[in-house]
């Protein structure tokens, strides 16, 4: 029951960024590659888990 409540918040983190994505193209793979980063993954991931803590009870 916990991973799917997590599964949802993150594809409420998702959709978010699939909606910024249709108005600045490209911000969708370019946060991806960010998470990934060695560099910035740290504090990309922190703004996900930040929009699903803000978003997650919205949908």
């Amino acid at each position: 029951m916990a991973s799917n409540e997590k599964e949802k918040k993150e594809e409420i983190a998702d959709d978010i960024f699939e909606t910024v994505d249709k108005i600045i193209p490209g911000f969708g793979s370019f946060f991806k590659k960010g998470e990934k980063s060695e560099k910035f993954g740290d504090r990309m991931r922190k703004i996900r888990e930040e929009i699903n803590k803000r978003f997650g009870g919205m949908r």
